[in-house]
């Protein structure tokens, strides 16, 4: 249960989309050893921030509660998940560029695992008026729980001593990250800059729906 994933345990997707992440890697790492190309491989958990697209956990239900709306949870939410903040991930991007080996493989991580129903709480907490003390069972008023997307691991958690040793370190706390975050998503007119943002702020969003019938 207590487990993490280090470089060296072995790779085992669980759905098509993280086997082409496993394959470029195979890729990468055979060109390194047969061409001797200077690659770097890097396997990191969920990047969150300001800025972000508004179509990942953080960033979607922060956009959502920011202009009013009710958030949302894929199934019951006990999905654990492993943030890392955007600054301390390109931090460890710059140290892997000047100290990492060639041909080497990292994990970027954090010490933060918690789970996608306390996650969103805590934006509910941050982002809805008069809700910075409310109880779970307040906040989950503002939440809708919506069918389980499709092969949703349950936990993912990586070991990044391995990054530690050439010297990164997380910096920024899980309650400052996600505060700077929701403040950020606070102000509607950042999102602005992404047309017709709004039509993907939906739990399931479909490829072959008009945008105009994507829907809750």
């Amino acid at each position: 249960k207590n487990m993490k994933s280090s470089e060296e345990s072995m790779l085992a997707p669980t759905n098509p989309y993280a086997c082409t992440k496993a394959a470029a890697e195979f890729i990468c790492r055979a060109y390194s050893i047969s061409y001797g190309l200077p690659i770097v491989m890097t396997r990191g958990n969920n990047v969150f921030g300001p800025r972000q697209f508004p179509d990942k956990l953080i960033a979607k239900n922060a956009a959502l509660l920011a202009s009013g709306q009710r958030a949302f949870i894929h199934g019951d939410g006990l999905h654990r998940r492993n943030y890392i903040y955007v600054d301390d991930c390109a931090k460890a991007f710059d140290v892997m560029l000047h100290r990492a080996e060639t041909g080497g493989v990292y994990n970027i991580g954090s010490p933060t695992e918690i789970s996608n129903i306390d996650v969103v709480r805590q934006l509910v907490r941050l982002l809805c008026p008069g809700m910075l003390e409310a109880s779970d069972g307040e906040c989950d008023k503002h939440i809708d729980f919506v069918a389980d997307r499709a092969f949703n691991d349950s936990r993912y958690h990586v070991d990044n001593s391995k990054l530690e040793q050439l010297g990164w370190t997380n910096e920024t706390s899980w309650d400052d990250a996600l505060r700077q975050t929701a403040a950020w998503y606070a102000e509607t007119s950042n999102l602005e800059r992404w047309p017709n943002y709004r039509d993907g702020l939906v739990a399931h969003p479909e490829l072959d729906a008009p945008m105009s019938d994507l829907a809750l």
